[in-house]
């Protein structure tokens, strides 16, 4: 039942919850504030959000999958979350631009939002509503849409969440919560939308519809299909497993890559996902709305009247459709029909109260409640009804006693007819006495004939002769579901807890008598949202039935039977298209259970701790099963509301224990007294559960002895049976398969196994084709093969009769099977078919022909024409053929070696080897037993052994090989010694110490050192070897070395090296020597082996990579540097700079600039350089500790020998006069000489006075050279100077030139 409303609101985009009657809205005129209204009648107003502050409005807004969270967007980049049921809102603050959009995943675990910088981050929600950050992501461009990977049913946790993000234009990526990011598929036309089912991508585009599916067993994308579009797809809506669209004014659906359009009556101009139902809603533009689910095909369930041809929003929020129109919101509310049965009492909802149903013709006792907002549920009991709404309970009474209603009776014996049952009614009616009302906001309530009992959070309110408040702690959950049956208060709690209360309460009993938890998860399904409950409890309250209700997200169609004596869950599954609508207890028999489904009501015996199915039975249309009395049972037409009474033909009080005991017990039950078609009926029920004794106990109850002479025969005799009474249409689907096979209805009989039992198909199929084969129908024989299956065998074997029919088929097949199966059988008769086994592309055959015939050039032949890997081992296999032959032919014919040669082509070493012994063939043993496995290796090398002493190297070689090392070493040893050192090189790690030992006795006493050395190293006595190499002199080389380190401990490793260093030092390999001193950790000696070895490359790296370690190094290759020709090699220099500097030997450096500017002086006469060089010393002396002795005294001294350097500089660049007079200034400074070379100065003096002409003066300070300085006066200056001024000397008054400079001194 629907019902429309309209109310007025300021909204223009509205979205709705799709299981609760949630809404969230907001206006254009006011983009900061959102408002949460609920859609109970009338709708009324929850909660607003709403933000202060400039430019902020709301951007997108996402219900919660199935909890009631509100996820809001905002332009300042917030994201919020509202948690209704505690009023919470949680916030994330990651984005720093507007979030455009928003999307939930399937589980409710995490967010995805994407901002329009193309900021991407995904949140993790836990349990309690708190947000973290998963990961982010930064794209180029700003995502216009994301859409979840779904693939799990509702509820299940994912593992990993995968979703795919389209950027402009038309670039789809694929995105992962592990930050894994990968470009999808670009399209080159603008896709407007996307929709995402497991395994396939939608896109829309302006004229095309394009799927993307993932590829089997690989990570790929693939286009797979295309289809073109005569318009741009609106109303694109998603669906559970596809989609739905409307392109022409008609709806169209993608179903798992199958496309299919709506048959409506109109023109489509909205659409909607109907998720409660898996179904969608379709709006025509006749004003009528339809509903549509998915039964195998689109069906429409319901059409409704609205008046309404164009709408602006549609969408579902639980069971209401909402619209919207302008400013205006439409609902059409599905007010469900709510039943309750307590005995033969039948109640049920009306708009405003409840009618107690008093006939099967529709008569009824309406009670009226003043409920507010309508009935939302009520309770019955035997002499009074409670309804609630949520806000307030009222309890009325409707008469004294149940006698209003008098039970069914039998009105014919059953002994004598048929069961037949009709329900007899007394029509008088007992007025409504007394009418009482509480306020509670439950939803929970049960009554009985002397109190209310309300859930509350943790408890019960108890109203009535005693009230009271029944509570238990918040661990175990709030009340869930309170149901009264047979004076025990049963309670179901949303933690799981099972609690049973006897009645009546008092306030000294009010415990619970039974309070468990029931064992299975029910709290992990309650957490997830994967379902809701319906729960029921027997006659006798031992046994508890739950199903999922309507609104469940739960996938399974699942019944749970809780036992609660045996403390056992029992667990049935229905098909996912029957959804499990409610289930009934009979009232008196706690052992029989009946369950409605979408189509069918299933009885269900509960026995001994298990389920056992009994029968399904089709449901009449519109009806709803209300009650179960065995024998009968009650449905409601809702249309109508008229009761019908039903009678159940095997659970007749007089059938019942028949009834169980045929599906529990595996005796036979003895029959009842009942009529014989009543037996008959029985016998239908027994031959549909396969019980064959008991049908033919039926049959020898009614005298019908052909029918048990025909059931013994088999399946045949029940398939008479089964005609005799009609009993074909209540076969199993198998059953009713082998009767159609058996009665050759082979039609039929494909239509049942393609209908109920695919994997039968084929089987079908051959069972008809030697129906057909057997009947003379040969072409029809040939096509139901082909069907089966069998084509390739069964359709030759029925030609053979007809050899030009089956040469004609063999020709037109292309089946090289066929083509083989033809030659081999034209070989069989002695006539050798080429061309086919050609055809049919088997050489083998050909080959093996070939050799038969004895042309084994051409089986040669055809075997060199196979080429390529894959055909290798055909043509291994053609060798083998080919070597049998000719081992066969060798017998007589000297063609053995062709023999082995074919025979190691084919890889049958083995062979080649047997036939290369008893034939001598000696130049080719050795060959090929070096490549044949060891069986056959040990088997020449003993060959071998026993020829002549020629041969023991052969066979000492093949036991080393084949691991026999013993033998291979006592043979060495005791006849070929000389073979030793070539042995030597050969010997595996696993030879015996002995052995070992003897070898190097045997190799040292014939002066082969090398050799004895290795095998002392590969025996593990690497000090031995160490003591021979030193003691013989034998060169140790660096590979011997590394052996050496491979077969030592750890124990040993350090004295082995240090051993392996000092030996290569005495023998002069340096660099090796290094080497081993490094890896043992001694680098001063390591240094010192390069050092000697004079390789300044290695010096240099060693003393990089070692120095910091110990400065010691630095020092010491400096030193080493400063003896070579440091001065031609500004590397070396630079090197014993850095050295000393890394070593921080500021003295030693300052040394090494004192000799840099020395030689600038001697070698170069450049003052400028030296004085430089000095300059950097006193900087490297400053640095020295004060705790080295004398350097105060040296840095003294380098700052007088700056200091005369800088004035001998500065008097080079003054004029002339001046310049003479600092220069005779300097030279009378003591000790001058040990700074500046006076020679340098009366040089520079007699230079410039040349060059400016002043002979005289130069004349005279080349007699006061000549005088002071020692040595050579040409060492200082140019020769040609000096010849000019010796000529010329006494022209010039040279004392008078010395006064004057001595004047111009003072």
């Amino acid at each position: 039942m629907y019902q429309k409303t309209s109310h007025s609101c300021p909204y223009t985009c509205v979205t709705a919850h799709p299981l609760y009657p949630l809404i969230a809205g907001f206006s254009s005129h006011s983009p900061s504030k959102l408002d949460v209204l609920d859609l109970a009648n009338p709708p009324s107003h929850l909660k607003s959000l709403s933000r202060l502050g400039d430019n902020l409005e709301v951007r997108c807004v996402k219900w919660h999958p199935w909890r009631k969270a509100l996820l809001t967007t905002w332009t300042d980049g917030l994201v919020q979350i509202y948690w209704m049921d505690n009023g919470v809102l949680k916030e994330g603050v990651m984005h720093r631009a507007d979030v455009n959009v928003a999307q939930w995943s399937e589980s409710g675990e995490r967010i995805i939002t994407c901002d329009i910088d193309g900021g991407v981050v995904v949140w993790k929600v836990d349990v309690r509503g708190r947000m973290s950050v998963v990961c982010q992501m930064r794209m180029k461009e700003a995502v216009k849409g994301v859409w979840l990977l779904g693939g799990g049913g509702g509820g299940r946790k994912e593992k990993v969440t995968q979703f795919v993000m389209l950027t402009h234009p038309g670039t789809l990526h694929l995105g992962t919560d592990t930050n894994h990011l990968t470009t999808l598929h670009v399209s080159n036309n603008p896709i407007a939308t996307v929709v995402a089912v497991p395994n396939n991508i939608l896109l829309f585009a302006n004229s095309s519809l394009q799927t993307l599916s993932n590829v089997p067993n690989t990570k790929e994308w693939a286009i797979t299909s295309e289809l073109k579009l005569t318009q741009t797809a609106s109303w694109v809506t998603q669906l559970e497993e596809g989609a739905a669209w409307v392109v022409g004014n008609r709806c169209w659906v993608w179903i798992q890559g199958e496309v299919d359009v709506l048959d409506t009556a109109g023109n489509v101009t909205a659409i909607c996902p109907w998720s409660v139902n898996g179904g969608m809603g379709v709006l025509e533009a006749t004003g009528q709305v339809g509903f549509w689910v998915w039964k195998g095909q689109w069906e429409m369930v319901e059409r409704i009247d609205l008046g309404i041809s164009s709408v602006k929003e549609m969408m579902f929020s639980s069971t209401t459709l909402v619209f919207l129109i302008e400013e205006q919101l439409t609902l059409l509310t599905h007010t469900p029909l709510i039943t309750h049965q307590h005995g033969q009492l039948i109640a049920s909802s009306s708009s405003n109260g409840v009618r107690i149903l008093t006939g099967p013709d529709g008569k009824f006792t309406e009670i009226n409640f003043g409920l507010k907002k309508g009935v939302k549920g009520f309770a019955l009991s035997g002499k009074r009804v409670a309804a609630w709404d949520g806000e307030e309970v009222e309890v009325a009474y409707f008469g004294r006693d149940t006698e209003g209603l008098e039970s069914a009776r039998t009105v014919h014996d059953a002994s004598k007819e048929p069961l037949s049952h009709v329900a007899a009614w007394n029509e008088s009616r007992d007025q409504q006495e007394l009418s009482l009302k509480y306020m509670s906001p439950s939803m929970h309530v049960a009554v009985d004939d002397q109190s209310v009992y309300c859930g509350v959070a943790n408890g019960i309110a108890v109203w009535g002769k005693r009230d009271m408040n029944i509570e238990w702690t918040a661990g175990e959950g709030e009340c869930l579901d309170i149901v009264v049956r047979d004076g025990v208060l049963c309670v179901l709690t949303s933690k799981g807890y099972l609690k049973l209360y006897s009645l009546p309460l008092t306030a000294t009993s009010n415990s619970p008598k039974t309070n468990v938890q029931l064992p299975f998860d029910f709290v992990a399904h309650q957490d997830s949202g994967s379902f809701q409950l319906r729960f029921a409890p027997s006659s006798t309250v031992e046994c508890f039935a739950f199903i999922p209700t309507e609104n469940a997200r739960y996938t399974e169609q699942k019944l749970w039977v809780y036992d609660l004596p045996n403390e056992r869950m029992l667990e049935k599954n229905f098909e996912k298209d029957e959804k499990l609508v409610s289930l009934f207890w009979d009232w008196n028999d706690s052992r029989v259970l009946l369950v409605q489904t979408s189509n069918a009501v299933h009885t269900i015996f509960v026995i001994n701790a298990s389920l056992h199915h009994h029968s399904s039975a089709p449901l009449h249309e519109h009806h709803v099963l209300v009650g179960v009395y065995l024998p009968s049972l009650y449905f409601l037409d809702p249309t109508t509301d008229k009761l019908r009474c039903e009678p159940h033909s095997t659970l007749h009080p007089q059938l019942l224990s028949f009834t169980i005991a045929l599906h529990t017990s595996i005796d036979q039950p003895p029959l009842p007294n009942v009529a014989n078609e009543t037996i008959m009926e029985l016998a239908r029920m027994a031959l549909k559960i396969g019980r064959l004794e008991v049908v033919k106990a039926c049959l020898a109850k009614v005298g019908d002895v052909e029918g048990i002479r025909l059931l013994s025969e088999g399946w045949s005799g029940m398939v008479v049976l089964g005609m005799q009474d009609d009993l074909v249409a209540d076969l199993d689907p198998l059953r009713l398969l082998k009767y159609q096979v058996a009665t050759a209805a082979f039609p039929e009989a494909l239509q049942t196994a393609q209908q109920h039992s695919r994997i039968h198909v084929k089987t079908t199929f051959y069972q008809y084709a030697q129906y057909l084969a057997e009947t003379g129908d040969v072409a029809g024989a040939m096509a139901a093969y082909e069907k089966a299956g069998a084509k390739r065998f069964e359709t030759p074997r029925l030609l053979l009769r007809s050899p030009p029919d089956l040469e004609k088929y063999i020709q037109t097949t292309p089946s090289p099977l066929l083509k083989k199966w033809a030659a081999d059988l034209s070989s069989s008769y002695a006539v050798p078919n080429f061309q086919m086994y050609e055809a049919a592309g088997d050489v083998l055959s050909i080959v093996r022909l070939h050799c038969g015939n004895g042309n084994i050039e051409g089986a040669i032949e055809v075997v060199q024409r196979i080429n390529g890997k894959e055909d290798d081992r055909m043509r291994k296999a053609g060798e083998l053929i080919i070597a049998r032959w000719y081992e066969t032919a060798g017998k007589y014919t000297a063609k053995i070696a062709e023999a082995v040669r074919h025979y190691t082509e084919a890889g049958y070493i083995s062979h080649a080897v047997r036939l290369a012994k008893g034939h001598n063939l000696d130049e080719e043993l050795m060959r090929l037993a070096l490549i044949a496995p060891k069986e056959a290796m040990l088997d020449v090398a003993r060959y071998y052994e026993g020829l002549s002493p020629t041969h023991l190297p052969l066979a000492i070689t093949l036991y080393l090989k084949c691991g026999h090392l013993p033998r291979a070493l006592d043979l060495a040893l005791t006849h070929r010694p000389d073979i030793l050192p070539d042995l030597a090189d050969n010997l595996p790690a696993t030879v015996d110490a002995g052995s070992l030992d003897r070898c190097i006795e045997v190799l040292v006493k014939t002066a082969k050192y090398e050799k004895a050395g290795a095998m002392m190293v590969a025996s593990g006595r690497v000090e031995d070897a160490l003591e021979l190499f030193g003691r013989v002199k034998v060169l140790l080389t660096e590979q011997v070395a590394e052996n050496m380190l491979l077969n030592v401990g750890e124990d040993k490793k350090l004295e082995v090296l240090k051993g392996i260093g000092e030996l290569a030092a005495r023998q002069g390999s340096w660099v090796l020597a290094s080497k081993y001193y490094t890896k043992a950790g001694d680098r001063p000696r390591a240094l010192q082996c390069l050092l000697h070895s004079g390789d300044l490359d290695k010096i240099l790296f060693f003393a990089s990579h070692s120095g910091s370690k110990n400065p010691e190094i630095f020092v010491q290759t400096a030193n080493y540097l400063q003896t070579l020709d440091w001065r031609h090699n500004p590397t070396v220099m630079k090197s014993i700079v850095t050295f000393y500097t890394k070593a921080k030997a500021y003295t030693s450096l300052c040394d090494f600039y004192a000799s840099c500017a020395q030689l600038e002086i001697d070698e170069y006469q450049n003052y400028a350089k030296a004085l430089s060089a000095y300059t950097q010393a006193l900087k490297s002396l400053l640095k020295a500790p004060s705790s080295e002795g004398g350097i105060a005294s040296r840095v003294r001294t380098l700052q007088e020998k700056i200091g005369l350097i800088t004035r001998f500089e500065e008097a080079k660049s003054k004029e002339y006069e001046e310049s003479v007079r600092d220069m005779v200034d300097l030279c009378g400074v003591p000790g001058l000489d040990s700074t500046i070379r006076l020679g340098d100065v009366y040089a520079h003096l007699i230079t410039i006075s040349y060059t400016l002409g002043q002979i005289a003066t130069a004349q005279h300070f080349l007699e006061q050279m000549r005088k002071r300085v020692d040595g050579s006066i040409e060492y200082y200056l140019d020769d040609r100077i000096v010849k000019e001024l010796g000529i010329g000397s006494g022209q010039h008054d040279f004392d008078g030139i010395a006064e004057e400079i001595v004047e111009g001194q003072e």
